[in-house]
C-alpha cells in the first residue's frame, strides 16, 4: 500500500518539529514530505495527500482561502489548531476541511485523524461539530467584497478612503454596509454603529484582531 504523504502548513518551528516527529515515529504508512509557511504567495507545495493546516498564519491569509487552494491541488485538509477560535474553525470546515485536531489532543488521535481524512472521511468530535454548527447558524454569510469593506473600515478608513482603496464609489461602500447590517439584523444581532459592526465582524472571524497580526 502506498504511503500517505503529509505536509505541514505552519509558521511555528516548534509546532512543525512536533508534527514531523509524530508522523515519522508513527508505525505504518505515513510520510512527512515537508513544511511551508504560506499557501497563497506562490510558494511551491510538495506532492501531498493531507495537509495539516494552522489557522493563524502570519501572512494574514484567511482559513477558507487556504483550504480552497489546497483542495484545488488535490490535498485533503486537516486543521491543526490550539482551538478557541470557533469562527476560524467554522470558516475552514465550511470551505471543505475534513477534520480538526486540537493541539492538546494525543499523538494517537493526530495519527488517526490523518488516516481518516486521507480516506476522504470526516474527523470531528460530536461536541466540536455541535459548537461549529451553532456558530455557523449565528454567523452571516458575507461576500468577499463585503469582507474587504469591513477590512478597510477596520484599518480606520472612512467611506471615501475605503471607496478609493477598493476602486468603487462611496455609494457602493454604503450599500455594502447596509447589506451587512441587514444580514446581522436578520440573525437577531443588530448593529447600530460602525464600532459595533467592527466588533461583530471581529468576533465572527471576518477581520483579524490586532493580536493576530
Amino acid at each position: 500500500m502506498s504511503s500517505i504523504r503529509v505536509v505541514a502548513i505552519d509558521d511555528h518551528p516548534i509546532v512543525v518539529k512536533g508534527i514531523r516527529h509524530s508522523v515519522l515515529d508513527a508505525e505504518g504508512d505515513l510520510e512527512f514530505v515537508g513544511v511551508v509557511d504560506s499557501v497563497l504567495d506562490g510558494t511551491p507545495l510538495p506532492d501531498a495527500d493531507v495537509a495539516l493546516l494552522d489557522l493563524r498564519l502570519r501572512d494574514g491569509s484567511r482559513p477558507r482561502d487556504n483550504v480552497t487552494a489546497l483542495l484545488e491541488r488535490g490535498i485533503q485538509v486537516l486543521v491543526f489548531t490550539a482551538g478557541g477560535d470557533i469562527p476560524q474553525m467554522s470558516d475552514a470546515v465550511m470551505a471543505g476541511a475534513l477534520g480538526i485536531v486540537l493541539k492538546h489532543q494525543t499523538e494517537e488521535q493526530l495519527i488517526e485523524a490523518i488516516h481518516t481524512v486521507a480516506e476522504g472521511s470526516t474527523f470531528l468530535s460530536q461536541e466540536l461539530a455541535e459548537v461549529l454548527h451553532q456558530s455557523t447558524a449565528l454567523r452571516p454569510h458575507l461576500s468577499d467584497r463585503e469582507i474587504e469593506v469591513l477590512g478597510a473600515l477596520n484599518q480606520g478608513l472612512v467611506t471615501k478612503q475605503a471607496a478609493r482603496r477598493l476602486e468603487v464609489s462611496e455609494s457602493t461602500i454604503k450599500e455594502h454596509l447596509k447589506r451587512i447590517r441587514k444580514k446581522y439584523t436578520q440573525l437577531g444581532r443588530s448593529v447600530n454603529t460602525r464600532v459595533e459592526l467592527i466588533q461583530r465582524a471581529t468576533e465572527d472571524g471576518f477581520i483579524r484582531r490586532p493580536s493576530d497580526e
